[in-house]
């Protein structure tokens, strides 16, 4: 792990800690909220049986309503806080997440053609070099995949 890497996971696992509102599971999700939340404009479509990436989108929101829809969810976060997070939403509804901790521009955890959706909100902004990091996104994500990017 490098000095960015290890920077940002140790001031996210402090964030978490705080309380910061990306920290927080979302606990009250039906799969209406959860498609409103995430695909408001039908742009992913079904993801009933699909495979999600949840790309550094630890903290038990994003995996919670892909999961609600059906989805089945891996979520990849630097921050073990965030990671448990996302477990405690999978225990709260009863869902199957898996969490890898672990950095954005290496998914070898990951192997080719995994994804059929990696959703990434607002991250890639953490990395000093984003094309390792999409890179590793079109290795992972199949053919015919969906990539967002927020």
């Amino acid at each position: 792990m490098d000095e960015v890497a290890r920077y940002n996971r140790d001031r996210w696992d402090e964030l978490v800690r705080a309380g910061v509102k990306y920290g927080r599971p979302l606990l009250d999700l039906d799969s209406n909220m959860a498609r409103q939340r995430y695909d408001r404009y039908g742009i992913i479509g079904d993801v009933k049986g699909k495979s999600v990436l949840c790309l550094a989108g630890g903290g038990g929101q994003q995996s919670a309503a892909f999961g609600l829809l059906g989805a089945r969810v891996s979520v990849l976060d630097f921050s073990g806080a965030q990671l448990e997070k996302d477990r405690e939403a999978a225990v709260h509804y009863g869902l199957e997440t898996e969490t890898v901790q672990g950095d954005m521009r290496d998914l070898s955890h990951f192997a080719d053609d995994s994804f059929d959706v990696v959703y990434q909100t607002y991250s890639i902004n953490f990395v000093p070099d984003a094309d390792t990091v999409l890179d590793e996104v079109s290795r992972v994500t199949r053919a015919d995949g969906i990539y967002h990017l927020g």
